[in-house]
């Protein structure tokens, strides 16, 4: 049994999607960043992280790659040391790098942040970064339906989720092309499932 720590409706959708596409049964723990049983669970104290028996898996695109790789009959990543699983890993590292980093450091420094903190003047600059990421993602994803070729796999939860995150901050996608792409991992069945499920959590 899996189990999520953590705060429904944050980065633990990716987490929870994933778990949905492999069709695993587990609970989820709701903990607060950095309260005690979350900074139980992760020493930075950020949400979420996920125990599975023994063993404890922190950060979002571990914690799906671990996953992945858990039930490889499902097919959302690839064999140790094979080009593809190179590949992948690359498309993950740069999820978190380059596509999401403009788009937190916007949420925090915009909405998070108190007014004092607050950096208006890097919010434009945030929207280019992120602008200048999609149109290397519109290359990186080649012709394929899904990121990795017509296969559904690990990297296209994270971008999922990006692109979920985008909209509700209005970052415009400018290419057609990732935009039809991202709309395809959205609609997956076990996004609806997996939103279903947090909705229901966080309403308690």
């Amino acid at each position: 049994m899996y189990e999520i720590i953590g705060r429904p409706q944050t980065r633990s959708l990716r987490v929870t999607w994933a778990l949905e596409e492999l069709e695993q049964e587990y609970d989820f723990t709701i903990a607060g960043p950095h309260s005690e049983v979350m900074s139980a669970a992760n020493p930075s104290g950020k949400v979420p992280a996920l125990r599975h028996g023994e063993n404890l898996v922190q950060d979002t695109a571990a914690i799906v790659t671990y996953l992945a790789d858990q039930h490889p009959e499902k097919g959302l990543s690839y064999p140790s040391g094979t080009p593809e699983l190179g590949r992948m890993d690359s498309l993950m590292y740069f999820a978190q790098t380059d596509l999401e980093s403009p788009i937190w450091f916007f949420t925090r420094t915009a909405w998070l942040l108190p007014e004092e903190k607050k950096v208006p003047e890097a919010n434009d600059l945030c929207k280019e970064d992120f602008g200048k990421a999609i149109m290397a993602l519109e290359r990186h994803i080649g012709d394929g339906e899904y990121a990795m070729g017509d296969q559904f796999t690990a990297p296209d939860i994270l971008f999922g989720h990006i692109y979920r995150w985008s909209k509700n901050v209005q970052f415009e996608i400018p290419s057609d092309k990732v935009k039809a792409y991202m709309e395809r991992c959205i609609a997956r069945p076990a996004l609806g499932r997996a939103l279903k499920r947090e909705k229901a959590l966080a309403e308690g």
